[in-house]
């Protein structure tokens, strides 16, 4: 299996760099109950932080995100599916803004199929 990685690292204020179109293919967080040829597993890494001083972590974005980079790995691999798409994170912070600023990592992962 080869394993693919992608990290993305948006930082406040700046400019995020221009993105692949996202593929409109078929994820589950489960198995499928259809005949598929596993691909292998793709793997996508974010770290966002905070918007702005004290704006919130943007969790729902950061999953957004993760999922259309899972997506975007797969049909480069020539699968039209990812399935088993898994989510894991963690909060850390760092200095910022006269005090500590939160930064949301995410990990997500799946395997990548053609139905």
């Amino acid at each position: 299996m080869l394993l693919l990685k992608c990290y993305i690292k948006i930082a406040c204020g700046a400019p995020m760099a221009k993105q692949l179109p996202v593929p409109d293919i078929y994820t589950a967080a489960g198995n499928i109950n259809l005949p598929y040829e596993s691909v292998g597993v793709v793997l996508a890494v974010l770290s966002k932080e905070e918007s702005g001083c004290g704006g919130g972590l943007p969790v729902a974005q950061a999953i957004q995100d993760a999922t259309d980079e899972l997506k975007r790995q797969a049909v480069a691999r020539g699968a039209n599916g990812v399935i088993h798409i898994s989510y894991m994170h963690r909060v850390s912070t760092a200095p910022g803004c006269g005090s500590a600023k939160s930064n949301f990592e995410i990990y997500a992962w799946g395997t990548a199929v053609r139905l």
